[in-house]
């Protein structure tokens, strides 16, 4: 047995070296004990006791690898074993005998496993260290076009395989090279390059490459396509490209077909395949994209894009995005608004922190999520999905100071009206951030939501923010609504990390799905229903009078020392109006408060088809208390 060569591989990765140690390890022996002796000199290197280097252990290890569970890497590892217990037993056809019976099935498929799973520059590195151990120069060479000896060095390789010598088929199989690869690698020997390879033309023009007019045409077919087809957006920021968008149900390939069909009686026979035109787009026109399929986009937005596209003058089409830009600069301001906010409200906790004193602001985002079932798991049978669970609601108020959001919820049983109805009224939100309005005690708050009329920019929830500076419960308050279409913020975050916990998780109960919340981040926390319904409508519309034209204003500010009146804009940098929002003759007293208001549960009929389709999927140690969430 050969001694371990001294190898050392130019530009490798010692990460790459140390799982093969052990491998060297196996094959060499440990370090102090690399003498071996030689098989008798009598017997040929192929014919070796075949109990000595192939037992029946090797067979007994296939077998297990085939007995083995049928998982992704147990199957590739099996394949491997296979395949190298295989090729021991067929031989390598050598006229001499069978090489692979001078190593173990075992050994082989270690070191081929290892060489099929690194990559290609350090497997390359790895045999060419191996080949520079296993070279030699031959001392003469004969010349077959002269007579005399030539007396030229010349590299052969005595091929080996932990310390064996094998022929060349073994080495390839091995360490899983074709013949054509090992060839390349001893040419790099002979030539001393044990060093990483670049390509000749790497960072050069090829030499089949196309004109450079070619990639011209290609260029100004894609932006030409682009000013038809594309709908621009205007909000171009830190001096880049404005991006033009191509319609969702074009791609490349669409693209290049056009192209291909406009230049072919052009250009002749040099017309970019679609992967040079893919490159070449990419490459020099990043800012041309394809618009990807969205929900809840901006109908504004639309439909200025559609006004673009279909602009026939360019009069029009500058007018049209003209209009486009302006709304989106629009949006984007009360954007940095939200953002400002949020930075303000942090620095100030952060200087009180530091003081250690309290601080005086707070800013919070609330909203509705989208409303989630029970029972819901992981893996979901068919029928489900054509019944009717029972509905929750959830309501997120974020912290964006803390970074911590409290989510409210509660099932159709729990809601004010029965059913699960009236959940998205002004009782309910007004209830809800009452609720955390009073946990906070901050003299300045400020608030910002979407601009939903019906649950959030209505006569009840600015008549109720009235109250609370009026009362004295606050000093100031402003309450920001952010355009339609363009009201993405923290709150929606909060919600997207629970819905991604809750689709991968089992949830039969509304205690299950608070559990989910709370695991989800450290961010959300969950508050089951321990409120009061509260008819803030009736109490509030008895003393207060809604603002005329309340949609057209985005911004409403409330202060202690102007009680009853409101500030509102209706832009970031607009004017400031001053509304005075109570009745005439109306004096609001710190102690009056609504009256209360009780759930309306679930009705019979509900409650029936409950229990008769829906709690059969349930868990078993979980219906009775299904059973008792739609009866309470």
């Amino acid at each position: 047995m050969a001694s371990r060569p001294d190898i050392q591989v130019i530009g490798l990765d010692e990460d790459f070296l140390d799982p093969l140690q052990s491998d060297d390890d196996q094959f060499y022996g440990q370090e102090g004990n690399d003498e071996v002796s030689e098989p008798p000199a009598k017997k040929s290197r192929c014919d070796v006791d075949e109990d000595e280097y192939y037992s029946e252990e090797d067979t007994a290890n296939a077998e297990e690898a085939v007995e083995s569970p049928n998982t992704s890497e147990n199957t590739e590892n099996r394949d491997l074993l296979l395949e190298a217990t295989a090729r021991v037993a067929t031989g390598c056809g050598c006229v001499d005998g069978n090489h692979f019976r001078r190593l173990s099935a075992s050994q082989i498929h270690v070191l081929r496993s290892s060489m099929t799973a690194v990559d290609k520059q350090a497997k390359k590195q790895y045999i060419l260290g191996i080949l520079e151990g296993c070279s030699r120069k031959a001392e003469t060479q004969h010349s077959r076009r002269c007579e005399s000896e030539d007396k030229r060095n010349y590299i052969t390789f005595q091929y080996a395989v932990g310390g064996r010598a094998v022929c060349r088929t073994v080495f390839c199989f091995v360490y899983a090279l074709t013949r054509w690869q090992l060839n390349q690698l001893q040419h790099l020997v002979r030539e001393c390059a044990v060093v990483p390879r670049e390509h000749a033309l790497k960072g050069k023009e090829g030499n089949n490459a196309f004109p450079l007019q070619v990639h011209k045409d290609a260029i100004r077919f894609i932006r030409n396509y682009a000013v038809v087809y594309g709908l621009p957006q205007p909000a171009a920021r830190r001096g880049r490209a404005s991006t033009v968008y191509l319609p969702a149900y074009q791609n490349y390939k669409i693209v290049h077909t056009k192209y291909f069909d406009e230049l072919k009686d052009q250009s002749g026979d040099y017309i970019l395949g679609y992967h040079a035109f893919r490159l070449t787009w990419q490459k020099h026109c990043p800012s041309v994209k394809f618009m990807t399929p969205r929900e809840d986009v901006c109908a504004t937005c639309e439909y200025h894009r559609e006004l673009v596209t279909a602009a026939r003058t360019e009069e029009e089409k500058l007018e049209a995005s003209e209009n486009f830009r302006m709304h989106v600069e629009d949006a984007q301001r009360e954007r940095d608004a939200y953002r400002g906010a949020i930075l303000s409200v942090k620095q100030e906790m952060e200087d009180a922190a530091r003081n250690k004193k309290s601080a005086r602001s707070v800013h919070l985002t609330f909203d509705f999520a989208q409303n989630i079932h029970l029972p819901y798991h992981y893996r979901q049978v068919g029928p489900l999905f054509f019944k009717s669970p029972l509905k929750v609601q959830l309501f997120g108020v974020c912290n964006e100071g803390s970074q911590v959001q409290y989510n409210y919820i509660f099932h159709e049983g729990q809601a004010i009206g029965i059913d699960g109805s009236k959940s998205h009224g002004p009782n309910c939100v007004i209830s809800m951030l009452h609720h955390t309005l009073e946990q906070l005690h901050h003299p300045q708050v400020l608030l910002h939501a979407d601009n939903c009329v019906g649950q959030n920019k209505n006569k009840s929830v600015i008549a109720y923010l009235a109250w609370r500076c009026m009362t004295g419960r606050q000093e100031s308050i402003s309450l920001s609504f952010m355009r339609v279409g363009h009201t993405r913020c923290s709150v929606d975050g909060c919600f997207g990390l629970i819905k991604q916990a809750y689709h991968r998780s089992d949830c039969d109960t509304i205690e299950q799905f608070s559990d989910v919340i709370e695991k989800s981040a450290k961010c959300n926390k969950a508050v089951l229903f321990n409120w009061e319904w509260l008819d803030w409508d009736a109490y509030l519309l008895s003393h207060f009078k809604p603002i005329p034209g309340i949609r057209k204003y985005h911004h409403f500010r409330f202060s202690k020392a102007d009680p009853g009146y409101v500030f509102v804009k209706t832009g970031v940098h607009a004017e400031e109006l001053k509304h005075s929002v109570v009745k005439r003759g109306h004096q609001i007293n710190k102690e009056d408060f609504p009256s209360s208001l009780l759930p309306a549960g679930i009705s019979s009929t509900r409650q029936q088809y409950l229990m008769n389709n829906i709690r059969e999927h349930c868990h078993s140690a979980q219906k009775d208390r299904f059973d008792s969430m739609i009866r309470s």
